[in-house]
């Protein structure tokens, strides 16, 4: 069980000792016991504070990629591997709010010895066509940036919840990677 299930089941277990108390209290007009459900409201107050910290706190470290990432531990992270002295990456996006903003996209150049390496490493299906208009006039990471046609390399790494797009152009020279961890 995670930290953050404990905080919770603590945090609801404190509110309804709360009510349960304030009530008795209420009903039998014990001063007493109002004041000790005074101390597990507080005490559920002081949880759920807690609980809101560690949550945020896991939307912000939840993933392999952090805000601190450079581009060359982002395309390691992404293959397995350093980039080769025939890479030569031109840009690369991390998520901003990991588990919240899902999307990883790094744009390199590469050798075909590189391309090659990396396609090996998983049973790509591919496909040749008309690379798609970018979503924003200013979509650096656009299929449609490194040419009018590409191929499309696609591959789910863990089905339904993390898969990987790899645009390659004609000349299998430029290289756009999008990686969506939902």
């Amino acid at each position: 069980m995670s930290t953050t299930a404990i905080y919770i089941i603590l945090a609801v277990g404190f509110l309804f000792l709360f009510l349960i108390l304030f009530l008795v209290g209420i009903k039998k007009k014990k001063k007493s016991v109002i004041y000790a459900s005074i101390i597990s409201f507080i005490a559920f107050v002081i949880i759920a504070i807690i609980t809101g910290f560690t949550i945020i706190k896991s939307l912000f470290t939840g993933s392999e990629y952090s805000l601190k990432t450079d581009a060359p531990t982002m395309y390691k992270n992404i293959f397995g591997q350093a980039p080769g002295p025939c890479v030569s990456i031109i840009a690369s996006e991390i998520p901003v709010i990991p588990r919240v903003d899902t999307r990883a996209a790094i744009k390199f150049t590469a050798c075909s010895a590189e391309m090659k390496s990396i396609l090996k490493q998983y049973p790509y299906t591919s496909s040749f066509q008309k690379t798609p208009d970018p979503f924003t006039a200013n979509d650096s990471f656009s299929p449609s940036s490194i040419g009018d046609s590409a191929w499309k390399y696609y591959y789910e790494l863990e089905p339904g919840a993390v898969w990987r797009t790899i645009w390659m152009s004609k000349d299998s020279t430029k290289v756009i990677v999008e990686q969506i961890e939902d």
